[in-house]
């Protein structure tokens, strides 16, 4: 199915939705599947879901277990993530690069503007706003201390389920260069351990 096609089954599915990701995230709802002959085909509606918790997961600056269980859940083990920060290929690794996230950006809310899917995918654009309340660390011997500004970011998400619709495939692109630009607006601390 093309992108165009994708766009023209949006539906309500597609409408604002701001979410703040500090705290607890709502629950997906469980959105009803169609049955194809014997075999069980999520709706539309449950992959975009889908498609937004994956995205609120990946920017919240601090994931509660329950979040982490239902990812780890809805996760294939063979999933292929990749984003302008890095690239990870099993369920292990992103679990283990969202236990030691960098939670230096707080207060994250995320409102989603647009979205399309079908029963395989999902795409979600979103934007992002956050404080940035702890060091950050630009790489290994530099860390940012934090200066209460507000940081801004806009980003679209792709998330492909497999056959037993479990997040295979998540894409989840944004302009990292202009992240880093509002970070560094005081002098990195040298010789960070």
């Amino acid at each position: 199915m093309s992108l165009l096609s994708h766009l023209h089954q949006r539906g309500a599915a597609d409408s604002v939705m701001t979410i703040t990701v500090a705290g607890p995230l709502p629950p997906r709802s469980p959105a009803p599947a169609t049955t194809v002959g014997t075999i069980e085909v999520p709706s539309v509606r449950r992959c975009i879901d889908d498609a937004r918790f994956v995205t609120c997961v990946l920017l919240a600056d601090d994931n509660d277990e329950s979040a982490l269980a239902e990812l780890e859940a809805a996760v294939a083990e063979q999933v292929d993530v990749w984003t302008p920060s890095g690239h990870l290929s099993s369920r292990l690794q992103l679990m283990s690069m969202l236990a030691d996230v960098d939670d230096a950006i707080g207060e994250v809310v995320v409102t989603f503007t647009e979205s399309a899917g079908s029963p395989q995918s999902a795409f979600v654009a979103w934007s992002a706003s956050g404080t940035f309340i702890r060091p950050a660390s630009l790489d290994d011997d530099q860390i940012l201390e934090p200066d209460g500004s507000v940081i801004r970011v806009a980003g679209v998400t792709s998330v492909s389920f497999d056959a037993g619709h479990r997040a295979d495939r998540i894409r989840c692109y944004f302009d990292r260069l202009s992240l880093i630009e509002q970070l560094v607006r005081t002098p990195p601390v040298h010789g960070a351990a």
